[in-house]
C-alpha cells in the first residue's frame, strides 16, 4: 500500500488541501474559472477546497469549505469547475442570508 501525503497550497487566495493529484486537478479547475466575470464571488465566499469522501459545502464554517469527493474532482475539468462555482454560490447565499438576519444563523428555508 502506497501512502501519499496530504498537502496544502493556495490558488488565487483559496486554500486547497489534498493529495498531489487533487491539488493539480483543483488548480486546473480554478484556472478555468479565473477568466469568469464572477470569479470574485468564488474568491469572496469560498476559503478552502479540500479533498474528501463526498462533496458538500460548509458555508457556516469560519472559513467556508467545499469538500470534494473523487467522483467530482476526477470528472472533466469543466464539470469540476462548475461544481466549485455552484457550491461557492451556495456559500454566498448562506452568508447573505446570515447578514440579513443580523449575523444569526438564517432559517432553514432562507
Amino acid at each position: 500500500m502506497r501512502l501519499t501525503r496530504t498537502s496544502t497550497t493556495t490558488f488565487e487566495s483559496i486554500e486547497v488541501r489534498g493529495k498531489p493529484e487533487f491539488l493539480r486537478r483543483t488548480e486546473q479547475a480554478l484556472a478555468v474559472l479565473t477568466s469568469a466575470s464572477q470569479f470574485k464571488v468564488i474568491q469572496t465566499n469560498l476559503a478552502v477546497i479540500r479533498q474528501g469522501r463526498r462533496s458538500g459545502i460548509k458555508a457556516w464554517a469560519v472559513k467556508p469549505t467545499f469538500t470534494v469527493g473523487k467522483a467530482t474532482w476526477r470528472h472533466s475539468v469543466v464539470w469540476y469547475a462548475g461544481a466549485i462555482a455552484h457550491d461557492a454560490y451556495h456559500a454566498k447565499l448562506y452568508i447573505d442570508a446570515k447578514a440579513g438576519n443580523h449575523g444569526k444563523k438564517p432559517d432553514n428555508d432562507a
